[in-house]
């Protein structure tokens, strides 16, 4: 993504915001790693043009059948 344009990162998981900035340094890319939820993204006023929400599926609770 970062080939992209994408320069902004935020992710929930201060152990996942370590481990990208350890991969975006060794790349030489200069990327803003943010180690907070979306919500706190939104109540500070930030947008952005695209959202990507990846891998979160497997950390919804199973919902009971309806």
């Amino acid at each position: 993504m970062a080939g992209w344009g994408c320069r902004d990162r935020a992710d929930a998981s201060e152990k996942n915001i370590k481990t990208a900035m350890i991969h975006a340094a060794a790349s030489g890319l200069a990327i803003d790693y943010r180690a907070t939820a979306a919500e706190s993204l939104s109540e500070a006023g930030l947008t952005f043009d695209v959202v990507l929400n990846m891998e979160v599926v497997e950390h919804v609770a199973d919902l009971p059948a309806t």
